[in-house]
């Protein structure tokens, strides 16, 4: 016996309205939505070319969307809005920070995006070559601050050895090492390097590294879940060699599940997180 059409027309109708209105995941809203990344100007990790985000944090974070096949975007804002913004759920992303515990609390952690080295910056006719921090000894040393930066320069002078010279932007003691008003300056070494550039400062020299760390990209509690960030991850390790990652060492390479960077207090609301 034939069905009646409009009897067959009305079962196609209600499969579809069922289709529909079924319920979609959580998780599977947020594979589909695009993603946004706050950051800040910190060259050489992201800056504004052109109108445009760039540095070699973005170009990371955006080659990994790419290969994980999410939709992102990266905006630029001062550094204390952007955390403001990934706090209340406004974007889902914060570049490039140091895991610390604090973080942990409202942060989920990629793999590590970027090696950090810490070092002193000294006259290039000043022949110190760095073993330690113990060669530092009688100077006075500039440092950007408070900072994860001058956090690690102070851990480093616990015994007093030299005099710290703090300063509320990073510029400010790479030129006061030019005019010689200081001896050496305490930075990231990338910042250090894209700062004399810049700024075509004459004379100083890198004198070698004290610390370590890394950087990684911070994902929103409130809005990211384990399989975005998990695939996330899968994509960033698979970036190949000139994007310039480091390889994780065992403790790290499970980003969110691994034991935070520093145990100790960083500032949120002045510069990068890790300077």
């Amino acid at each position: 016996m034939k069905r009646p059409v409009g009897l067959f027309a009305s079962s196609i109708s209600a499969v579809l309205i069922i289709f529909l209105c079924a319920p979609v995941s959580a998780d599977d809203r947020q594979e589909l939505a695009p993603l946004l990344f706050a950051t800040q100007e910190f060259p050489p990790y992201a800056y504004t070319e052109h109108g445009r985000p760039a540095g070699t944090v973005v170009k990371a974070v955006l080659a990994a969307c790419a290969e994980a096949g999410f939709p992102c975007s990266v905006a630029v804002y001062p550094w204390g809005r952007a955390q403001s913004k990934v706090r209340n759920g406004q974007a889902d992303g914060l570049f490039p920070v140091v895991r610390t515990r604090s973080r942990d609390r409202w942060l989920r952690f990629s793999v590590p995006v970027s090696t950090v080295e810490y070092g002193f910056f000294v006259h290039e006719n000043d022949p110190v070559q760095l073993m330690s921090a113990a060669d530092m000894a009688g100077y006075r040393v500039s440092v950007y601050g408070p900072s994860n930066t001058s956090q690690t320069l102070e851990a480093l002078n616990r015994n007093r050895m030299f005099t710290i010279d703090r300063q509320p932007a990073s510029l400010t003691g790479f030129l006061k090492l030019e005019k010689g008003r200081v001896d050496a300056v305490f930075s990231n070494k990338a910042v250090g390097e894209t700062l004399i550039s810049l700024h075509n400062l004459r004379g100083l020299r890198y004198a070698g590294t004290a610390a370590t760390t890394y950087y990684y990209v911070g994902f929103s509690r409130k809005t990211i879940r384990d399989p975005v960030l998990k695939r996330f991850n899968e994509a960033l390790r698979s970036l190949p060699a000139h994007y310039g990652l480091p390889v994780p060492d065992p403790l790290r390479q499970d980003g969110d599940d691994a034991q935070p960077a520093s145990a100790g207090a960083e500032e949120e609301a002045g510069n990068a997180a890790g300077e």
